[in-house]
């Protein structure tokens, strides 16, 4: 089994990208998923130097809207094995219908990038829309892989275990 850590955990971290790398890796850690792309040949480059891998890519969905290509050519880049949309607003599971409308503009979007295209979940998903959840309607409703929050899915009350179970899951990568 591989591991890797999302940097997201690491945004208050100062140091130099090449250092941070390092020291990612002398913890034993076997690779990172990004939070954001920046710089990708350069980034590339200290991953490579490190010894890490690029287990995934948390790239907002205005992003790849806006430069699917651009995104697709960082992905390679990088190594990335698949992208993960981090974040939608509440508007977007307040009904059934705006489910609906992210559902289908999640499939949008990953037709639009050369990688398996995941949704990275918060507590906000969990609103109950009759008598299931918008969380619940948007697996059944989009083709797209989940990338499981088990710490949002349990701080809104369900089980996280149960409900992995349901969710289409991250594709395996070598990471």
């Amino acid at each position: 089994m591989h591991t890797a850590i999302q940097l997201w955990t690491l945004r208050d971290h100062s140091g130099p990208q090449a250092e941070t790398f390092e020291r990612i890796a002398a913890a034993g850690y076997d690779g990172v998923e990004f939070a954001g792309l920046s710089d990708p040949v350069e980034t590339a480059r200290k991953l490579e130097a490190a010894g890490l891998l690029a287990a995934g890519a948390h790239v907002d969905a205005e992003a790849i809207r806006a430069d699917p290509a651009g995104v697709t050519d960082d992905l390679a880049t990088l190594g990335v094995p698949y992208v993960v949309v981090p974040y939608l607003d509440d508007d977007h599971f307040a009904d059934a219908a705006a489910v609906a409308e992210t559902a289908t503009m999640l499939d949008d979007l990953s037709g639009a990038v050369e990688k398996p295209l995941l949704y990275h979940n918060h507590t906000h998903e969990f609103v109950p829309i009759g008598t299931e959840t918008a969380f619940d309607r948007l697996i059944e409703e989009t083709t797209v892989g989940i990338e499981l929050d088990i710490g949002w899915a349990q701080a809104a009350g369900r089980d996280p275990v149960a409900l992995q179970k349901h969710c289409r899951a991250a594709p395996q990568s070598s990471i």
